[in-house]
Parts: structure tokens; C-alpha cells; sequence
């Protein structure tokens, strides 16, 4: 297919052609991420109810204006299964590793309602200050029984600590000042604060009323 122009500066990006082009974002816009070829992350999204497996948040959008033609993104990332990388952690990367090759990827975006750039910015800070920060793995083999049983699914559930989700969870909380917080709470049910970022995943941010979509809902 024919990559069609966004402007003089930039073309469609695979994803892009497929989806259309992706709008005009602010910081801490989140990024829903499907992982295409991956049979653990479909093993999770089953546990999970989800059409997304990961989720990321937008640190510095694409300004033209300012010689910013790509969009950087920040990330929580646990190594593959049996991959040689013991760990990972909170990195940062451009969209386009997500939007080059939509056979391996697919990607949609959400809007927390109602932020200024003020709430914006925290967000944005705190999640700059975990850079580098591990990733708390899952336990690979609790996905296999969690896919054909709901009691292992909820189990799963329960176990789950810190993940790409929850990091972005306690991001927003942390970031709003206490009458506002209750606009960034993404997971349904009673929780505490510490609950939320432990065990929110992408499923609960992607389905919750706090967000509104700006590409690709699903």
C-alpha cells in the first residue's frame, strides 16, 4: 500500500496505514499495546479479558513545530519468555517500535478526562523518576492453568505485582491532589491505594469511564 502524507514533514507509519493516522496527542496519553505473535501475552489477555497485554504512556508527543517528529513513550517491560535479558525495567522508547510493524503489534490510545497541564506534567515527572526501576516479573507458569481455569486465573490475579498497568495506576493517583484523585482511578471495586497500583492491569484502564479513546478502541 501507498504510504499517504500527514504533512511535508511526515508519512503514515505501517500501523497508521491500516488504522489511519494517529491524532494529535498530549503527555500522559496512554498507549494500549496488543502483542500480535506472543503466546504468553495471549495466555494473558485471556486472564485478563482484554483485547490489550500491555499498556505505556506518552512522555513527549511528535512537535513538528519543534523539531519533535516522533513521539516518546515510557514503559514498564518484563523480558520475554525464555529470553536471555534476566530483567528489565521502566524504559523509554519511541511509539513507532509499536506503530513499524503492525503484524507484531497492534496499538490503541486513551485520555484520562479533564487534565490540566499542570496534571499532566506530574504524571509525566513521576514516571521519569522510575526510570530504570525493575520490573516485578509474573510468574510465566501460572499463565498456562490461568488460561483454561478461572480459580488459576484468579489466583494469577491476586499474585500480579507492579505491573505496566499498575506503574501507570500510581502515576496518575500519585499526581492529583487528594479532591482529584478519584478521576484517575481506573479499576472498579474498593481499593487501596497500594491495591491499585499492584494489581490495576490493562483491561481495567482500557474499560474504565476515566478514559476516553483517541485511536483504535477496542
Amino acid at each position: 500500500m501507498t504510504k499517504q502524507k500527514k504533512n511535508k514533514f511526515e508519512i503514515l507509519t505501517a500501523l497508521e496505514n491500516i488504522h489511519g493516522p494517529i491524532p494529535e496527542l498530549k503527555a500522559a496519553d496512554i498507549i494500549f499495546i496488543r502483542h500480535n505473535k506472543s503466546i504468553m501475552r495471549r495466555f494473558l489477555r485471556k486472564i485478563i479479558g482484554s483485547y490489550w497485554d500491555h499498556s505505556a504512556l506518552v512522555l513527549y508527543p511528535r512537535d513538528v513545530v519543534s523539531n519533535r517528529t516522533k513521539t516518546i513513550i515510557i514503559e514498564a517491560k518484563k523480558p520475554a519468555f525464555l529470553s536471555i535479558i534476566p530483567m528489565r525495567g521502566v524504559a523509554i522508547h519511541q511509539l513507532d517500535k509499536y506503530t513499524a510493524n503492525p503484524k507484531a503489534y497492534d496499538i490503541g490510545i486513551g485520555r484520562v478526562h479533564g487534565l490540566s497541564e499542570q496534571q499532566r506534567e506530574r504524571v509525566v515527572t513521576f514516571m521519569l523518576m522510575n526510570v530504570d526501576a525493575p520490573y516485578w516479573p509474573w510468574t510465566h507458569w501460572l499463565l498456562l492453568p490461568g488460561y483454561f481455569f478461572k480459580f488459576a486465573a484468579r489466583y494469577y490475579l491476586n499474585q500480579q505485582r507492579f505491573s505496566c498497568s499498575g506503574l501507570i495506576q500510581k502515576a496518575f493517583y500519585d499526581a492529583m491532589d487528594w479532591d482529584d484523585k478519584q478521576q484517575v482511578i481506573f479499576k472498579s471495586g474498593m481499593w487501596s491505594p497500594i491495591e491499585l497500583q499492584e494489581l490495576t492491569n490493562p483491561a481495567d484502564i482500557a474499560d474504565s469511564e476515566n478514559i476516553e479513546w483517541v485511536y483504535n478502541e477496542r
